[in-house]
């Protein structure tokens, strides 16, 4: 009877289990209602194979169902638009049937084969002050090409390799990103953005700012730079 009773509450177990990782599951960022997108960064003109950068992690408001995010990126394509991404953003997502807004690391790539979107959660979450470093970098080493890591100071927090199809890199980008211009990105802070020649990293010599909507760049050097605005 007892060893039964055990075996029950096992299976109980399982299923709340179940049911919490299922409602805790993030919300994608192509999910928010807005269709719009606003940015402030930095393009870099390179021909790169990588790229990193440390980003600090800010809070703001977010409204229901908008997000904001900081991260680099390498442009795969641009017709049509192919990348691979690695950053931290805030959304919305669910606990049971409660909306709660959360902040994630992730990784993303779009490109031409199935599964043309994917995107990948860390499980470690970002603490707001601090300063990460994101690393994405191409190395032709069989199937795995794309090597993606987030650090903080020598400590690992996440990362992976995955292939992309094409597995071109024309340009780097190192952005804010907001679904709706409610959203306060005052603080953010990019810098020692650099890019990788196969072995070796430099810092950014060869970039342009760029902002949209209620948000602006402020260029320290040409690889640091602060965003604003917003709210």
């Amino acid at each position: 009877m007892k060893y039964k009773n055990i075996k029950l509450e096992l299976k109980y177990l399982i299923i709340l289990f179940t049911l919490y990782s299922f409602f805790l599951t993030p919300i994608a960022s192509v999910q928010a209602t807005s269709p719009n997108r606003y940015y402030a960064g930095y393009y870099g003109y390179n021909d790169p194979d990588g790229i990193r950068g440390d980003i600090l992690t800010i809070d703001s408001s977010v409204i229901y169902d908008e997000l904001f995010g900081e991260w680099v990126m390498v442009i795969i394509s641009y017709s049509p638009h192919y990348w691979v991404q690695l950053g931290y953003f805030k959304h919305w997502s669910w606990f049971w049937f409660i909306p709660y807004t959360r902040l994630d690391f992730y990784f993303e790539r779009m490109h031409a084969v199935w599964p043309y979107h994917w995107i990948s959660y860390s499980l470690l979450l970002p603490l707001i002050g601090h300063t990460y470093t994101y690393e994405i970098k191409y190395e032709f080493d069989g199937f795995n090409s794309w090597h993606y890591k987030i650090l903080e100071g020598q400590n690992f927090i996440f990362g992976g390799d995955i292939a992309s199809v094409p597995s071109t890199h024309v340009d780097l980008q190192a952005l804010v990103e907001s679904s709706h211009t409610s959203i306060q990105i005052d603080g953010s802070h990019f810098t020692n953005l650099k890019y990788f020649d196969d072995p070796n990293w430099y810092l950014w010599s060869a970039y342009w700012d760029y902002d949209t909507g209620p948000y602006s760049v402020q260029q320290i050097s040409s690889y640091e730079f602060y965003a604003n605005g917003g709210g």
